[in-house]
């Protein structure tokens, strides 16, 4: 089958004027922080980390698109190419951004720019859902659970069958073709619609819905923007270091933050060499304060031989959550004369990411060389250096 390109749709004009005059924050809603990091940054990243989306495109008040593209810039969100005007309501806003979709692009997610906690894995299953299923759409959602009433100038007139009910929330995904067809047709018939999925379902084309199983809330309320907060105000941060260093050996495998790079030379090890990992690992034990990667991992245990360093890593985190902790953000250094890194260090910062189940733009990935001084200058050694902070999770 062809692989489908995606382009995500992010609609973030509205301000949130009366959240900010609440707050007295100054700060419009889609730059309000969560832990250091902008709300509307936070859900781009999460979009950015999905292989399958080719180009995200915001659509924000023309007022702030500097400020838009200058964070994009700033926090690297390279799937973010384009950043056009919102319009007074969302359904013009999003027709604004669908007007700008590449031909390439087949297939259109919409998502909320202050919905940050969705993930890119559950992304990712959406994705796979609307491509096994000939379906015009698929939205994310969950089964209400509260007890739902119909209700008439204050007076109860139904309760209604909650098994049948769900509350929609985004990602919602489309056919472009499809939707630009619902949208045309909503603006023809002068219709009203409270988001993508009601255009669709105005002509006729069948959306499923899929069931979000993680936090999606979208901030709009002052207590909304609070709650979030809570989840990254946290009362214990750890910080921990490591470093690792191999000599380099002809013939052997080069494999840097769990990708193998291609070098006429590799790390000489008992296991697979990946200095970036096991620099981790030693970063996350000693934050825990439980020692270093050799007395978990002996290089002289023959069950160790070979061993890719993504198990030592998997076993590592399954201790820190364990512990109660998260991983917040990992900043690596890497010191290696050749091969250049240039190509390579987002690569190695996407996949670093996916090990660890974090946002791309939480880990750092820098490479340097030694100046041809030292072991590592003379390109007889690599080596790295990490350092990771954690966070108590809130129960």
């Amino acid at each position: 089958m062809k692989e489908v390109k995606w382009t995500a749709i992010v609609p973030a004009a509205g301000s949130g004027r009366r959240l900010e005059e609440k707050l007295g924050a100054g700060i419009l809603k889609p730059f309000l922080p969560l832990g250091g990091i902008p709300i509307l940054i936070r859900t781009l990243g999460q979009l950015d980390a999905v292989p399958e989306i080719r180009e995200i495109i915001v659509a924000c008040d023309p007022s702030y698109r500097k400020k838009v593209k200058t964070l994009i810039r700033i926090y690297r969100i390279r799937k973010a190419r384009k950043v056009v005007a919102g319009g007074k309501t969302r359904t013009d806003s999003v027709y604004n951004a669908l007007r700008k979709v590449r031909p390439s692009c087949r297939a259109v997610l919409i998502h909320d720019g202050v919905r940050p906690f969705i993930s890119s894995g559950t992304i990712q299953k959406a994705i796979r859902r609307f491509g096994k299923d000939s379906c015009s759409g698929w939205v994310v959602g969950r089964p209400a659970v509260p007890t739902i009433k119909q209700v008439q100038d204050g007076r109860i007139e139904k309760t209604l069958n909650r098994s049948l009910l769900w509350e929609i929330e985004t990602p919602q995904l489309f056919g472009k073709k499809v939707l630009l067809e619902a949208y045309r047709y909503f603006f023809r018939q002068k219709q009203k619609a409270t988001d993508d999925a009601s255009l669709v379902e105005m002509i006729g084309k069948p959306v499923k819905v899929f069931c979000c199983e993680e936090e999606n809330m979208k901030i709009t309320t002052a207590e909304d923007y609070r709650k979030a907060q809570s989840w990254f105000a946290l009362p214990e941060i750890r910080v921990g270091t490591g470093e690792d260093r191999h000599a380099l050996e002809a013939g052997r495998p080069l494999y840097l933050g769990g990708l193998k790079i291609p070098s006429p030379k590799g790390a000489r090890a008992h296991s697979d060499g990946d200095v970036l990992l096991h620099a981790l690992v030693d970063a996350l034990l000693g934050a825990l304060g439980l020692g270093d990667i050799g007395e978990f991992f002996p290089d002289h245990d023959p069950k160790f031989r070979n061993v890719r360093s993504e198990k030592f890593l998997k076993k590592v985190l399954a201790l820190v959550r364990g512990k109660g902790f998260e991983i917040v953000n990992v900043d690596s250094t890497i010191t290696l004369e050749a091969p250049k890194l240039s190509p390579w260090k987002k690569k190695i910062q996407e996949n670093v990411a996916r090990l660890i189940d974090a946002e791309p733009l939480t880990v750092g990935v820098k490479a340097k060389t030694a100046e041809r001084m030292g072991p590592e200058g003379e390109g007889l050694a690599l080596s790295a250096s990490v350092v990771v902070s954690l966070r108590r999770k809130i129960p």
